[in-house]
């Protein structure tokens, strides 16, 4: 009896397994995504489960690749090896994050040519083509002069507070992550970031469908526009 109980403890714990979609992301979703997508999901799916995991840059697949997460929320570029399937659902301008008291603190835009000679905080050489799109390599002549590297968002906004560099990043997010000792301005002369739900080409799962369909719509008819009052953290082992 105790065999067949333990049995029937696993078999459960499988099933609920099996019903369970990990979603990856390695900067707050925000962008009243969530109770959206989650909302969709329990009509359609209410057996599904959402659980969220927070994914280090230095893995470019944002969990992906290893199996970590099912699907992610995560900005573009990530690796084009015909192994990832991905739809854009936001669309914004790129930023810069600066210290407290910083001189182009005092613009309203900075040129991006003002910033070729600013100290960089970047992401790892792991994170591959997104420390790239971040560092804006491709509108410099000079590599960038990177003077610390930081493998989460809340390490580059230590890093900048702290003034040891400045850093790029998606306008919602200046307003996700506002802080009082460090100033975020819309920086002219890049292309803008592309927020996506990435999912591995090879999953045919219904679920994984059903989600990024769910993301599309939900932020591209939004407009993407107010960031989350719930964050994914809150939603871990919600049943959500």
């Amino acid at each position: 009896m105790i065999e067949q109980w333990a049995g029937a403890r696993r078999a459960v714990a499988d099933a609920a397994r099996e019903r369970t979609l990990v979603v990856g992301f390695q900067t707050r979703i925000g962008r009243g995504l969530i109770p959206r997508v989650v909302a969709e999901l329990a009509a359609k799916l209410p057996e599904w489960q959402l659980n969220f995991r927070q994914i280090p840059w230095r893995d470019p697949t944002t969990g992906l690749a290893d199996g970590t997460a099912d699907v992610a929320v995560a900005w573009l570029p990530v690796p084009d090896t015909g192994e990832f399937g991905w739809k854009v659902v936001a669309t914004e301008q790129r930023w810069v994050a600066v210290p407290l008291g910083h001189r182009l603190a005092r613009l309203k835009t900075v040129p991006f040519a003002r910033l070729l000679d600013q100290p960089f905080i970047a992401l790892p050489l792991a994170a591959g083509p997104a420390r790239d799109f971040w560092l804006a390599t491709d509108q410099r002549e000079h590599p960038a002069r990177v003077v610390a590297e930081s493998d989460t968002v809340d390490e580059t906004f230590e890093a900048v507070a702290s003034g040891l560099g400045v850093a790029l990043l998606a306008a919602g997010n200046a307003e996700i992550y506002r802080r009082d000792d460090v100033v975020c301005r819309p920086v002219s002369g890049l292309r803008p970031s592309e927020l996506a739900v990435v999912w591995r080409t090879g999953d045919t799962r219904p679920a994984v469908r059903i989600f990024a369909d769910a993301c599309q719509r939900c932020l591209c008819s939004a407009g993407a526009a107010e960031p989350d009052e719930v964050e994914p953290e809150d939603l871990l082992g919600a049943g959500a």
